[in-house]
């Protein structure tokens, strides 16, 4: 198992109206991470 050194925390905050196209983006940017071999984990919490 890689052991992460290293994380970001980004807070984003939907413009109102925009929650649900701001969760696609999100979405859909799942494929891109997954990817990417150096990134080892990705979380989205939708509060």
């Amino acid at each position: 198992m890689t052991q992460v050194q290293t994380a970001l925390l980004v807070t984003l905050e939907a413009r109102p109206g925009k929650e649900a196209e701001t969760a696609a983006f999100l979405k859909s940017a799942l494929p891109l991470l997954n990817a990417e071999p150096d990134t080892v984990a990705w979380f989205g919490i939708q509060l």
